[in-house]
């Protein structure tokens, strides 16, 4: 069960990092939570969107030492891990697939909706505002 539950976590995980580096940080919308804070963050410091997902993730995290149990925080650590290093890694490989601000906000928004979805179905979160 727990192979079924990481390999949902990590497809959940890339089709947000898809989403991110195909459609909305080249466009510059910021999607809801501490991803949109991270890709305005990212653009005003120039500093890499997956870098700043996991940097503001992490007093979440401590908080949630504290408030939840540590095998569905692990999972969410994964899940954040995975998250920042996908988005980081895709956006070296991949290219936007559209200019077209209004394409790149609802595939954008489809395929981030679809990835947090897989995600909570294996049980954990990639953190942020689902914590």
């Amino acid at each position: 069960m727990a192979v079924r539950k990481y390999g949902l976590l990590l497809l959940g995980a890339g089709i947000m990092a898809l989403s991110l580096d195909l459609f909305l940080i080249p466009a510059r919308i910021a999607p809801g939570g501490v991803s949109g804070l991270a890709t305005v963050f990212g653009y005003f410091t120039n500093m890499p969107v997956g870098l700043m997902i996991f940097l503001i993730n992490i007093p979440i995290f401590i908080w949630g030492v504290f408030e939840f149990d540590k095998t569905f925080l692990l999972g969410s650590v994964i899940g954040t891990l995975a998250l920042s290093v996908f988005t980081e890694v895709f956006g070296i490989f991949v290219s936007p697939i559209t200019d077209n601000e209004i394409l790149q906000s609802v595939f954008g928004g489809a395929f981030l909706g679809l990835g947090i979805a897989v995600v909570l179905m294996s049980g954990a979160t990639t953190g942020g505002t689902d914590i």
